[in-house]
């Protein structure tokens, strides 16, 4: 119940899903983390996984510039440290299995 916000304090990890078949505004990103790791409560240190998305309607070329784009401004954020960035396709699989692993690992190694 209640907003994302509110959970942010007690998360051990953080799950951040970006839609990678449309263009990535650098800028929304960066200010995005800095607002979850500054005004919302977010601790320091949790790692933070994105998973860019629906990467199997782009070219292969197009999705690892939208990864250097989301790793640029995850940085720019102050976030990189603890970050692992993640291509996925939900809908046909692709490297779901990976990302599972990221996530629900004993130990997030980044």
């Amino acid at each position: 119940t209640g907003s994302w916000r509110e959970h942010l304090p007690s998360c051990q990890v953080l799950v951040f899903v970006v839609d990678g078949s449309k263009d990535i505004d650098a800028t929304k990103v960066s200010s995005t983390f800095q607002a979850a790791f500054k005004d919302h409560g977010l601790p320091e240190g949790t790692p933070v996984v994105v998973l860019l998305n629906k990467m199997d309607l782009v070219e292969a070329s197009i999705g690892e510039e939208r990864k250097a784009i989301m790793a640029a401004s995850m940085a720019a954020a102050g976030a990189m440290t603890q970050c692992k960035i993640c291509s996925v396709s939900a809908k046909t699989g692709d490297d779901v299995d990976e990302a599972v692993r990221v996530i629900c690992g004993n130990t997030l190694t980044f």
